[in-house]
């Protein structure tokens, strides 16, 4: 309930909240929802796409900026996006990645020393950015993750379509919308 929900946050203080996108954005519509907001330091999402129309409502709720970062378990915190929401910086003091040219990501991660992964083939699919940003970070900057291998839909012609699409579809023509 609402309730527990605002006395969880004002007696814990969270400074920043690190999660599902989906999930703090609902989260942020519930707190919105009931005239409640919270000022955090920041918030940053992992693990799903963080979808355009996810940050006014989050920024709105808890004054902060909402960054996305991309990892997994073999690699953890493997890119992150700076406060210029240009792309992704891939973290090359602990990691390598690299983009095939079926844009598929391909990651060694230089901190696990016991049992390393060496070009290891994640199943998730990014461009790169040919410009770099703004904030001066060199190194590989991925403009876009697309999403997994799997998550690709093939069309007759062989054409494949990232499902997030159909996502997009959804919101700009209204079908979703609440009422």
């Amino acid at each position: 309930n609402f309730d527990a929900l605002r006395d969880r946050f004002e007696t814990h203080k969270p400074r920043r909240l690190h999660g599902y996108a989906q999930s703090i954005y609902e989260l942020a519509r519930i707190f919105e929802q009931h005239g409640y907001e919270f000022t955090l330091k920041a918030v940053s999402t992992t693990a799903e796409p963080l979808f355009d129309e996810y940050r006014p409502v989050v920024r709105r709720v808890f004054k902060c900026e909402m960054f996305k970062e991309y990892g997994c378990g073999e690699a953890q915190s493997a890119a992150f996006e700076c406060d210029r929401h240009q792309g992704l910086h891939v973290t090359n003091e602990r990691c390598l990645i690299e983009v095939l040219p079926s844009k598929e990501i391909v990651i060694t991660d230089l901190d696990n020393v016991a049992s390393p992964f060496l070009r290891y083939k994640m199943g998730d699919l990014a461009t790169v950015s040919t410009k770099a940003c703004d904030c001066g970070r060199k190194g590989l900057l991925l403009r876009h993750i697309e999403g997994r291998i799997g998550d690709c839909i093939v069309g007759l012609n062989g054409a494949r379509l990232h499902p997030e699409f159909f996502t997009h579809l959804l919101n700009e023509t209204g079908v979703s919308s609440r009422r």
